[in-house]
């Protein structure tokens, strides 16, 4: 065998090698696929704390062996609560109502999660309405109704309310002299007041 023969099939055989099994085959480890997921992240691009209708992003990444962010894979989003918070699978987390959510991304049987808290609406004020008249004589009571509402006027439901008498003896419970003939409410911190005339007591509550 000539030299030049020679070379031209060992040309000849690089060229099949590189073009038929790929350079890993010619000499490597025999692998020719996409590197596998070996783990996911996720970052969250916004607020982890929610009220109710908010939204915020999360990106996943899946990564190989040595960490490095594996492009082109399919994730796949899930909720824990969708009634606290629902995930599309673009990321985009929305809240629902009140809780605490887990948030998962899976992609080639490899998941990560996180958390995000979703609070209630606050309380920016109370109404309170009183059934009947505000002038009452002793032994007569009254029912006062107190409504949450949020900045916009929106009522709030599912809250506590917490009631107290600026006079015990002039309204408690019933009333006593010229007066409201029971206790005002409030809620989260926001203060309802029940003014009665002449001589009664203002009420007001405050609390969570």
């Amino acid at each position: 065998m000539s030299a030049t023969f020679r070379a031209m099939w060992r040309i000849e055989h690089l060229v099949v090698c590189t073009l038929v099994l790929g350079a890993l085959s010619c000499g490597g480890d025999g692998s020719t696929g996409p590197e596998p997921v070996a783990s996911v992240t996720i970052s969250v691009v916004g607020d982890t704390v929610l009220l109710p209708t908010q939204r915020t992003l999360l990106v996943a990444a899946p990564e190989d062996s040595h960490g490095r962010v594996l492009t082109g894979r399919t994730i796949e989003w899930s909720s824990s609560n969708p009634s606290v918070a629902t995930i599309a699978q673009t990321g985009w987390v929305t809240a629902v109502g009140p809780g605490d959510v887990l948030l998962a991304a899976a992609s080639e049987g490899k998941a990560a999660t996180t958390h995000l808290l979703v609070r209630p609406v606050p309380v920016a004020s109370v109404s309170i309405t009183v059934q009947g008249a505000t002038v009452i004589d002793d032994g007569t009571t009254r029912r006062l109704t107190a409504t949450a509402l949020d900045s916009v006027g929106d009522t709030l439901v599912g809250r506590t309310f917490t009631w107290s008498s600026s006079d015990i003896g002039w309204g408690s419970g019933t009333g006593r002299g010229s007066g409201c003939g029971t206790r005002s409410r409030s809620s989260s911190g926001s203060t309802g007041d029940c003014a009665a005339s002449g001589t009664g007591a203002s009420m007001a509550g405050s609390g969570g």
